[in-house]
């Protein structure tokens, strides 16, 4: 059975991957380290030919442009759209690191 936090970047990887457009607007590559009670490490690509990989908590398997770490409950919550992730961000919930621009691009997959 696939953890919460697998079961969410599915879903996201899903909307990436049925629409080429989205795809082309998050070309680059995304660490997910989510935190917590299924959470984990995953690396998604972007442009023609998205891919997501998962790896251990502990190795931090895969470099990315940009990384995002926050607990599997804030991704959830923004998923579902009731937690704003700018707020998450300026309230230290949910930390950036690596490029910021790419992190603004993924408000494209919450909008999808």
């Amino acid at each position: 059975m696939p953890s919460v936090g697998q079961e969410l970047l599915d879903s996201l990887y899903a909307r990436v991957a049925a629409s080429e457009k989205l795809a082309a607007i998050l070309d680059g590559s995304f660490k997910f380290l989510l935190q917590g009670n299924g959470g984990g490490v995953w690396v998604f690509q972007g442009g023609e030919s998205p891919s997501l990989q998962s790896g251990s908590l502990q190795s931090g398997k895969g470099e990315a442009d940009c990384t995002i770490t926050c607990s599997v409950s804030v991704l959830a919550g923004i998923i579902d759209g009731v937690v704003n992730p700018q707020v998450a961000y300026l309230e230290q919930d949910l930390v950036v690191e690596g490029d910021p621009t790419m992190a603004l691009r993924l408000v494209n997959l919450w909008d999808a």
